[in-house]
């Protein structure tokens, strides 16, 4: 019996030795993995343009894991992994006519691991999508609203190369109108350009105008007034687009009224036509006609002597004024081109002086710019700076300039550059001209180089090359400070399940971004984040599209800091009796395993003192047994 005891007592051992192996497997199975940092700047080929709100990616190859968004405004891209040291890690950034990759090992938290990306894009000619209406009508309304397409999304310029007179477009927006005349009657060639400023296409066609007989334009005015027993005369006059011959005939007319075939109207009015008389007069073409009326007055007699005019030749007279005016002829007194030497200086700035020849004084406008200017093709090389000269003059009056410039050692140092690598780029025609430049002395702090121009525009100080980033920055664990913690969503009841977060640390503008779902758990958030304690720290999640935010004080390594998110902002719940879910699930299974252990212990030793008991009741009779046999053997 003794022997059965030992055997379930050991076997009760192994049981518990299991049960902490399983506890330890448990335990680990829950801890939450410790992210590591990454973060950069995505920069064009010159290396100082900004990609701002382009697409990229960061893939850990080694755990599958894959984060996809876009840059900032500020061109820098943050993500959090899961990985470990030494997993290679390909940052990939991307266009939509460009893309560019880099591989890096992991390594804690890196900084500054950027890339470059060619922003410049393929320039497409605009496509023109319209087809042009080829008919009209003479003194009728004529309209084409011609259209294009750009692929590059580039304003479009329309214009007419080839046009009958009188026809106008719509710079903006395509739009032909025109009124044919008669004269336009037939064919009209027709010839629009669509420009992008990079290319130019242009659509012709002809445009028949069908001929239409205009009626007569009657051009005299009437005589209105008569006297009996008087001759009254009016000669109509009217003319005709087609020059066709004219007939003149009354409609309407007052007894003895005459019209000959040349429009004179003849008329000797008596008593009876004293007062009011209508007249029509009809003027018609081979197809077409015009009509005239109006009454004229009959007086019974001249009061005094009153002058009665007949127009032109009865109604309608035209006078060539002779031209008082006299025009004096300009004295060919032009004074000789004297071109003259011309030198500007600045105190700031790569520029630091300019000289050029011009036949007049010419003011400039310079401006240093931090980034490649808006409309210009990138270039690929590595810019110092982009600079903007302006003259007040049209640059063709300008016959040699000469720019002098200034580059920091510590740039080249930094670039691995020689100073003859150094060269002045103008644009000019749509693309980047490489000007001869001349490296001429040094200093403590700067080289100093010289380059002709023939003209000015937009000019780029850079390399002659690419320089691609291959270098970051590794933060100390002593610089980074984890927060972490868990957003639920109405009251504790539901974690919010891939939410996109993103902390900010107010005093450094360090940005962090991440989703929930750390350590596999869904409502879980885990960064880290540099700064000190004593630090504004912005956290922000994203509900319905919409970021909510609070903020909270830096005071080192911050757990459980928990979250109730909805449509009206986002909620901190004080404290820290709430910590993130997976170390919950980790206390909760440690709290089992030894509730566990404790009651196999227990059971243990409830067993062996029952087995003790049990075994000092039954000695007695032993000892009484033993006894009996004893006395028997001396008997």
């Amino acid at each position: 019996m003794t022997q059965t005891r030992d055997k379930m007592t050991n076997k009760e051992i192994r049981i518990i030795v299991l049960l902490l192996l399983v506890l330890t497997i448990f335990k680990s199975s829950y801890g939450i993995p410790v992210p590591h940092g990454m973060d950069g700047h995505i920069y064009d080929l010159d290396g100082i343009t900004l990609a701002r709100n382009v697409d990229f990616s960061v893939t850990d190859v080694n755990t599958g894991e894959f984060i996809q968004s876009k840059t900032y405004q500020n061109g820098m891209y943050s993500v959090s992994l899961d990985g470990d040291n030494g997993n290679t890690i390909i940052i990939k950034a991307w266009t939509k006519y460009h893309e560019n990759s880099r591989t890096v090992t992991l390594e804690g938290v890196m900084r500054n691991v950027d890339l470059l990306l060619n922003l410049s894009r393929h320039e497409f000619a605009p496509i023109i999508n319209s087809s042009p209406i080829k008919n009209a009508k003479e003194d009728e309304l004529y309209y084409y609203d011609a259209d294009a397409f750009d692929e590059n999304e580039d304003v479009l310029t329309y214009s007419l190369l080839v046009a009958p007179n009188g026809m106008k477009i719509n710079n903006t927006n395509g739009l032909v109108e025109w009124v044919p005349l008669d004269e336009q009657a037939g064919e009209n060639n027709v010839t629009i350009q669509i420009s992008d400023n990079f290319f130019n296409v242009t659509q012709s066609f002809v445009i028949s105008v069908q001929w239409v007989n205009d009626a007569p334009l009657i051009i005299s005015e009437p005589i209105t007034e008569a006297f009996v027993s008087e001759w009254y005369y009016y000669q109509v006059n009217a003319t005709d687009e087609e020059n066709l011959i004219l007939n003149y005939s009354l409609t309407k007319s007052p007894n003895n009224m005459q019209i000959n075939k040349n429009g004179l109207i003849k008329w000797n009015p008596n008593k009876n036509h004293i007062g009011n008389n209508e007249v029509i007069v009809k003027v018609m073409d081979n197809s077409s006609y015009s009509m005239q009326k109006f009454n004229i007055t009959v007086y019974a007699k001249l009061n005094g002597k009153k002058d009665i005019s007949s127009g032109g030749g009865g109604g309608y007279v035209a006078y060539n004024l002779p031209d008082n005016e006299t025009k004096e002829q300009d004295k060919e007194d032009k004074e000789k081109n004297i071109i003259k030497t011309i030198k500007i200086t600045m105190k700031e700035g790569s520029v630091f002086e300019i000289s050029l020849m011009s036949e007049k004084e010419i003011k400039l406008k310079i401006n240093e710019l931090s980034e490649m200017p808006e409309k210009v093709k990138g270039i690929e090389k590595r810019v110092y700076n982009y600079i903007e000269i302006k003259p007040d003059e049209e640059s063709d009056k300008i016959q040699e300039a000469e720019i002098k410039f200034k580059v920091e050692k510590n740039w080249l140092t930094e670039n691995k550059a020689e100073k003859n690598e150094i060269i002045l780029n103008r644009y000019s025609d749509n693309q980047w001209q490489e000007l001869e430049t001349s490296q001429y002395k040094s200093d403590e702090k700067y080289e100093y180089y010289s380059a002709k121009s023939p003209g000015f525009s937009y000019f780029a100080i850079s390399l002659k090359k690419i320089i691609e980033p291959d270098e970051f920055d590794l933060t100390g664990p002593k610089e980074q400070f984890i927060i972490s913690g868990t957003i639920y969503k109405n009251r504790l009841r539901k974690q919010i399940d891939e939410t996109e977060i993103r902390v900010t640390n107010l005093a450094t503008n360090d940005i962090f971004e991440t989703n929930t779902g750390a350590g596999g758990n869904s409502g879980t958030y885990y960064v880290i984040i540099n700064g000190k304690k004593g630090d504004n720290i912005l956290i922000e999640a994203m509900s319905k599209g919409i970021y909510q935010n609070t903020t909270i004080i830096l005071n080192g390594d911050m757990k459980g800091i928990n979250f109730i998110l909805n449509d009206k902002g986002l909620s901190a719940i004080t404290g820290y009796s709430l910590a993130d879910i997976g170390i919950n699930k980790m206390e909760v299974s440690m709290f089992i395993g030894l509730a566990i252990i404790f009651i196999l212990f227990f059971h243990c030793f409830i067993s062996r003192r029952s087995h003790k008991n049990q075994k000092a009741k039954k000695s007695p009779k032993k000892r009484k047994i033993k006894k009996r046999m004893n006395s028997k053997r001396k008997k």
